[in-house]
Order: structure tokens, then C-alpha cells, then sequence
């Protein structure tokens, strides 16, 4: 990933740079650029949202090496005299970003036509990277190698305008740039973080994210975010994992589902929910709650399946059993009409029903 940015206005460096992070180096390395590169960035369209390391803005990965190898791009090591070799455009660690397309290309070719400054050697050096090694022609044709990245790019993840609008809106906060320093986070040890590219990547693989995401905008609960949840081990694909917002006063503490519709899973649905200490997770298959496991203070202590004779606890601080199932009773009186509204608000499923009288008990 190639994440242009421009020096704060504290730094003794002034302009862009572009961090990009390389295999076997632990950090981002930033490649320097001079006024011509930072104009090439800004012809099609590409300008750090504001100064400081956090305005940065992902640009296209083959522009990036494209500019390094003729040398309008250098390492603070090289220097702007220095050989490019030094670093190799194929180590890099994520391939993922924005494509690089031949009408920015012919956007380039038309920009450095007329170039006469500093770099004009190396300008030249780039035109002839973007047109036909035959001559001096600039057409825009793209050359074999250039064409090859173009097509290999397009093959990267790529969402519709409305969904890159949600992801952004609903991107969970442990997502970080892919050019992330933990050295950059108050030189502490980063806990478990996803990048960017990860995460796109990750929803790429979710079956109708697209009618998914819009289903849950629909929703009349407000959604704080999303993410994947993993499928059937055996699958190929993953669920869609969903945080919703809590209304004011509301005696849960979270509440988010897992939608593996379509993923080969056998369950449609999970929902994890709580009430103070007390933790519930629900099981949605065939249309049916089937199954649903009870968590206290962090601790296994009940589970309740079909048959009732299954069910069996753990002894936490002398609870007995009866003492359980009055707690199952009064959270289960809050929950279930819980359940039966957010089910109402999703237009393509709809939950049995769940009121005992739709229903006969033969005993022998």
C-alpha cells in the first residue's frame, strides 16, 4: 500500500512524501518527492486531505514504483542523486489501493508534455514507461507492463460508491491505515489491529454484501459497525458481523448479530446480547432459535438446549439451578420481544413465530 502525505507544518521538511511499506522492513519507508512528482499526484486527483501523518491518502501502487524507478521518487538514504535499486518494487508487503487507469495515464502524458525543469530527464524516462518503447509518441498508448498491472489491479477488491460510503461510516475503530506505525501511537505496543486493505478484503469474500449493507442502513435500529464474521470452516466465505447502536436507558448492553446467509453455513443468524453480567448468544437456524448459550462474569455457567432435561450449569458463588432458570425466565421476558422486533425490521427473513400459542405440546 503507497499512502500519500505532506510534512506537518512543524517538520523542517516541507511537501509530499509517500509511505509505503516493503517486505522484511518492520516500518513504512518514505519516498521523497519534488514538486513535479506532487503536481503528477494532484493531476488526477490524489492530495493529502490536510497536513501530518494522519491526512494521508492511498494512491495508486504502480504510479508510486513507476515514479521510483525513474527517480522521481527516492529514499531519504538515496537521496535525489542516489541509484533507485536499492529497494524492489516487487517486495512490496500489499498490493491492495486504488488502480492506476489509462485515462490517468493519458492525464500524466499530457501534464509532462511540455516539462522543462529540473527532472526532464526523468520525466522523459517516465513518458516513455507509459507509451510505446517505439518512440517518442504520446498517444497514451500503455505499454505491455503497464497494461499487465492495470488488468492484475483490477482483479483487487472494488465496492460501488454507496458501499465504500457505509464501510467508511461503519468501519470498526481497530481498523488502522495500512501504513500504520505503532511508533506513530504513542510508541506503544499496538494491540490486535486489521489494515485497511484487510478489511476490505475480507468483506470482498461476504456473499450480496452490496443488498446486505443495504438492508441494515434500512433497518430501524441504527448500525455502529460492521465487519466479517467467519462461516463454516469449510467454506470459502465469511458472514457478515453487525453492531448496533442501543437506545437510551436500554437494559442490554450490546447487542450485534452475525448474518451467514448464503455462506454454506448452517445457521442463518447468531445474536450476541447481555444484560448486566450476564451474557447470551442465540442461534438462529431454520428460521428458529436453536440453541443459546448464557455467560456470567466471564464464566461458562449454563446452557440450555432441546430437550430441558439438558440443561446443566456450573455452581458460581452457590447458584443452584433454580436460582439459574428464575434469572433465564425474567431476562427472557425482556429478550424475546427483543428478538421478534429486530427480525421484523430485516425485509428478506422472518422469524417463526414465537408466541407459545401458535404452538401444541403432546405428552404421551
Amino acid at each position: 500500500m503507497a499512502v500519500l502525505k505532506e510534512y506537518a507544518a512543524s517538520n523542517e521538511k516541507d511537501g509530499y512524501y509517500v509511505h509505503a511499506r516493503v517486505s522484511g522492513r518492520s516500518h513504512p519507508i518514505p519516498l521523497q518527492a519534488p514538486e513535479v512528482t506532487e503536481e503528477i499526484y494532484r493531476q488526477i486527483g490524489y492530495k493529502p486531505t490536510r497536513k501530518g501523518p494522519s491526512g494521508g491518502v492511498q494512491v495508486p501502487k504502480d504510479l508510486t514504483w513507476t515514479l521510483y524507478d525513474v527517480g522521481l521518487h527516492w529514499t531519504e538514504k538515496s537521496g535525489p542523486q542516489g541509484d533507485p535499486s536499492d529497494l524492489d518494487p516487487d517486495d512490496l508487503r500489499d498490493a491492495a489501493g486504488p488502480g492506476l487507469s489509462e485515462d490517468d495515464i493519458a492525464e500524466i502524458l499530457g501534464f509532462t508534455e511540455d516539462y522543462r525543469g529540473q527532472y526532464q530527464s526523468r520525466v522523459k524516462n517516465l513518458r516513455e514507461k507509459f507509451t510505446d518503447t517505439s518512440g517518442d509518441d504520446s498517444s497514451g498508448n500503455t505499454s505491455p507492463s503497464i497494461t499487465s498491472l492495470i488488468e492484475e489491479l483490477s482483479d483487487k477488491p472494488s465496492f460501488s460508491d454507496d458501499v465504500e460510503e457505509r464501510l467508511d461510516a461503519w468501519e470498526p475503530e481497530r481498523i488502522k491505515d495500512d501504513d500504520y506505525d505503532p511508533d506513530e501511537d504513542g510508541g506503544l505496543f499496538s494491540q490486535y489491529y486489521t489494515t485497511r486493505s484487510e478489511y476490505r478484503e475480507s468483506l470482498s469474500l461476504v456473499p450480496e454484501l452490496q443488498a446486505r449493507l443495504q438492508e441494515y442502513d434500512d433497518h430501524p435500529w441504527a448500525v455502529k459497525s460492521v465487519n466479517t464474521a467467519s462461516g463454516n470452516p469449510d467454506e470459502d466465505t465469511n458472514g457478515l458481523s453487525v453492531g448496533f447502536q442501543l437506545d437510551d436507558g436500554s437494559k442490554l448492553n450490546k447487542w450485534s448479530i452475525s448474518d451467514y446467509r448464503g455462506t454454506g453455513d448452517t445457521r442463518e443468524f447468531t445474536i450476541s446480547t447481555g444484560i448486566g453480567s450476564r451474557s447470551y448468544t442465540f442461534e438462529i437456524e431454520e428460521h428458529f432459535i436453536s440453541d443459546f448459550d448464557m455467560t456470567i462474569t466471564h464464566e461458562a455457567v449454563g446452557k440450555f438446549d432441546i430437550p430441558p432435561e439438558d440443561f446443566w450449569g456450573y455452581e458460581v458463588e452457590e447458584q443452584n439451578p433454580n436460582e439459574m432458570m428464575h434469572v433465564l425466565v425474567v431476562d427472557f421476558h425482556h429478550l424475546i420481544p427483543r428478538i421478534e422486533a429486530f427480525f421484523d425490521g430485516l425485509t428478506s427473513f422472518e422469524l417463526e413465530s414465537m408466541n407459545p400459542a401458535d404452538y401444541s405440546v403432546y405428552l404421551p
